[in-house]
């Protein structure tokens, strides 16, 4: 077993690599590599074998691999995300025991009232968890100060937890030279095109606003219904998504604001907001629901707007007329820069503890 030296394993139920660039980043300097696997084996190889995904099929072959090892093995250092209360997580706990787990997780309500998965969870469930975070659990990693306070406030943890928010490379979303909004108000929307990010609420606003421009960046069931917008309003733009970050740091750019309509489910509210922190980066702007990933991330009125839903729409004409002042701007690069990579590599550190 003598590959899980000098491992970390990051162990999810679904990939999720894009949140720990910045654990890579700290592990690569050290001599420690990142090895990402999925705990979600048997489902998932069901479903290569129906649809005859050869790549998906030879992927859990190396998680399942991976789990031999681990039960094998002893003292590896594991990350694990999953879900508040999953139940899944009395099985994994007999692959995982005797080695080093450090869990991670951006859920921001530990009360035991209010979770995503609520199948199967009952009294035995709750119990096992709360002995895996208060005596199996090394360290908990949150993505907010908020998670981190709430599981303080209702378990008592062996330590304080440590706060990783999500990571940008300055490289990609910087303030250009020369590169500042046209004298035309100019607004954006990146992200997912569904109706819980209150996209059809946006393009309904912003139809008869010619005198601004509205461009959004996403993929979703939505399309059409944008591409549709798009088609009988010249002032709003659609782009589909794009992992090209010179596209994006160039809309934000040249756009005033950034505007982010979520709206709260049942088991979903905006817990992070990667977004935010790219377009601040680059001096855009954030107008945001007051959800508890922007509320940690935005000072209000002072590097970006925060409304409650009901009043956002509403809130937002405001802004039609109003370009932001270059203090407001000086001051959300500067918020951006908290979440730099090599900012956000220190709050990992903890892990290459023994």
């Amino acid at each position: 077993m003598a590959k899980l030296k000098n491992n970390i394993i990051v162990l999810h139920k679904s990939g999720a690599n894009s949140h720990y660039k910045a654990l890579e980043l700290l592990a690569g300097k050290v001599g420690y590599k990142i090895t990402y696997r999925e705990f979600s084996v048997l489902s998932r190889m069901f479903k290569s074998i129906v649809k005859l995904d050869s790549r998906l099929f030879i992927k859990q072959w190396k998680n399942l691999f991976t789990l031999l090892q681990l039960l094998f093995a002893t003292n590896a250092k594991v990350v694990l995300g999953i879900a508040p209360y999953d139940k899944t997580l009395l099985r994994l706990l007999n692959v995982l025991s005797g080695h080093q787990i450090y869990y991670h997780t951006s859920w921001p309500i530990w009360d035991g009232s209010y979770f995503p998965k609520k199948k199967g969870v009952n009294h035995k469930v709750k119990k096992e968890w709360k002995t895996f975070l208060e005596e199996r659990v090394k360290l908990v990693f949150t993505v907010t100060k908020t998670a981190k306070e709430n599981l303080e406030s209702n378990y008592n943890l062996k330590q304080e937890p440590a706060v990783v928010g999500h990571a940008f490379y300055n490289t990609n979303f910087f303030k250009a030279r020369n590169s500042n909004p046209s004298d035309a108000i100019s607004f954006c929307y990146v992200g997912r095109l569904v109706e819980q990010k209150g996209v059809m609420e946006l393009l309904e606003f912003f139809k008869r606003k010619n005198e601004v421009t509205f461009t959004i960046i996403g993929n979703g069931k939505l399309e059409n219904e944008v591409k549709s917008f798009v088609n009988k309003y010249d002032h709003i733009n659609y782009l589909p998504t794009t992992h090209d970050r010179s596209v994006l740091n160039s809309l934000f750019n040249t756009s005033d604001y950034l505007v982010l309509n979520s709206k709260r489910t049942a088991k979903w509210q905006e817990l992070f907001g990667m977004v935010i922190i790219e377009a601040m980066a680059a001096g855009c702007i954030p107008i945001a629901t007051a959800h508890i990933g922007p509320n940690e991330i935005i000072s209000d009125q002072n590097d970006g707007f925060l409304f409650q839903e009901e009043n956002f729409i509403k809130n937002l004409s405001r802004f039609l007329d109003q370009k932001p002042s270059q203090e407001m701007m000086d001051n959300a690069i500067k918020k951006a820069a908290n979440y730099e990579i090599n900012q956000v590599a220190k709050n990992w550190k903890a892990i290459l503890k023994d």
